[in-house]
């Protein structure tokens, strides 16, 4: 299989390089097409969409539109490589596996729901009604059998984190061989441009995430709120979605609102502006997939506090290029940022080696995994 390929890339969202799966999607494909192969790419408007309900769309609906989808384009055009983002590929993977002179067929996850939902009952358990409940567990079992199936209808998996891995290996019976760990970029820009010099920054606290309950908003609100009741010379940026601004604000203690700024969403150029204008990033997480947030702040020089869990712990070495806490302890989380703001040259230090770990993870180097990859399962193909 070594040489040019031509890639079939699908995905269940709208191509968007702000966002996180797609913006993953679209720069993974343009890499590879740096690489000499040819990626055709489809998105969820040719998938089409009627239930509204996010669990049964991808249980009743999208397993059949990605064969559906991959079955017209496999009739125009022969591929090398099949390959569809989440694991909700299975009956497109039982039909190209039954395929004469079939391609690879390979599922990439963006970060394993199983292994979210597992970490959310250890670290945040909620209580609901007998029949929500119920409802719950059915879909979710659902779920985890998609993902497991997934695994068995394909040649192999790409992840983005070992902890995935581990997790497909010990709870899904995956072979280790037919897994790769194969770590998301950084942009260019974010690695080419100088970054800030201005020890102002290290004062200055970043929070970025979509707020989903694996995010730990909860964690994050008690960790601001001890942070700024004990420097009050330290401020705080929270870019989440704007409705949740007025509940977020109002749950921080009065001593701390006027040093928050909460911010909407914004494009990757302003973002890299965020990054460098402060010094101290702050990401609880419970669960993730590659964290890509994380790898980003670390290459405009920021110091990175974060749980250790999922990607974070794949490219911070606690003490070393940013600092590890344990998965829910806000104390741990606050003391570690109080203790960065208050000493600058450390800062400036973990900064320093962040962005130098982070230039060894540019999307040319994703691309090229996962080629090799693609060589690795070709040689151990199930035909």
């Amino acid at each position: 299989m070594s040489g040019k390929l031509d890639i079939l890339v699908g995905a269940d969202v709208l191509p968007d390089a702000n966002s996180g799966a797609a913006g993953t999607v679209m720069d993974t494909s343009h890499a590879l097409a740096k690489l000499g192969h040819r990626v055709d790419s489809f998105w969820a408007d040719s998938l089409g969409r009627k239930v509204s309900h996010g669990n049964l769309h991808y249980i009743l609906e999208l397993p059949r539109a990605y064969r559906r989808e991959v079955a017209a384009r496999l009739a125009r055009r022969g591929y090398d490589v099949v390959q569809l983002s989440q694991p909700y590929s299975y009956l497109s993977g039982r039909m190209v596996l039954g395929l004469p002179n079939r391609p690879l067929m390979v599922w990439r996850s963006h970060g394993l729901e199983a292994k979210v939902d597992a970490a959310m009952l250890r670290y945040a358990p909620t209580t609901s009604s007998t029949v929500r409940g119920a409802f719950r567990a059915l879909v979710g079992h659902r779920l985890h059998w998609i993902q497991r199936e997934a695994m068995h209808c394909s040649d192999g998996a790409i992840v983005p984190c070992a902890d995935d891995k581990k997790f497909l290996v010990e709870q899904f019976g995956a072979q280790p061989d037919r897994v790769a760990v194969i770590w998301h970029g950084v942009p260019d820009a974010y690695l080419d441009a100088p970054v800030s010099t201005d020890e102002r920054r290290w004062k200055r606290l970043l929070h970025v995430s979509q707020m989903s309950a694996n995010k730990g908003p909860m964690i994050m609100n008690r960790v601001v709120a001890q942070v700024l009741q004990s420097r009050t010379d330290v401020c705080m940026t929270w870019i989440c979605p704007q409705p949740l601004h007025d509940a977020l604000l109002s749950a921080l203690p009065d001593g701390v609102r006027d040093r928050v700024d909460l911010r909407g969403w914004v494009d990757r150029s302003s973002l890299m502006e965020m990054y460098d204008t402060h010094g101290i990033f702050l990401f609880p997480t419970l669960a993730e997939g590659a964290a890509k947030v994380v790898m980003e702040a670390m290459a405009r020089g920021m110091c990175v506090v974060s749980s250790d869990t999922s990607g974070p712990t794949d490219y911070i070495r606690d003490g070393a290029n940013g600092r590890l806490v344990p998965v829910g302890d806000v104390s741990a989380m606050a003391l570690s940022a109080a203790d960065l703001a208050s000493d600058a040259e450390m800062c400036s230090r973990l900064g320093h080696s962040a962005r130098v770990t982070a230039a060894e993870f540019r999307w040319g180097r994703c691309a090229s995994a996962m080629t090799a990859f693609y060589d690795h399962l070709n040689s151990i193909r199930r035909y």
